[in-house]
């Protein structure tokens, strides 16, 4: 998410996130930790795209063309992680 979308949206640095695997609905939850360009097209971290079963190359760019949703929800950084 772009500064402004995080604005926008009441999200900020710590809040939950839940990516989904378009292409085979798997999904993880992953805290926002930083913001994205302001374009609004940002990354995850390879460890989420690992837990919905993206590939990565050596160079550690991404096998095929995986497509995700990233929903981010506000206020909820105070959860603890389980």
């Amino acid at each position: 998410m772009s500064a402004q979308q995080m604005a926008d949206s009441g999200v900020s640095i710590g809040d939950w996130a839940l990516v989904t695997n378009t292409s085979n609905g798997e999904q993880v939850w992953a805290r926002v930790e930083d913001e994205g360009p302001a374009g609004g097209t940002g990354e995850i971290s390879e460890a989420a795209a690992s837990a919905v079963g993206i590939q990565f190359q050596a160079n550690s760019n991404t096998i095929g063309n995986p497509m995700v949703t990233v929903q981010a929800y506000a206020n909820t950084a105070s959860i603890p992680h389980n």
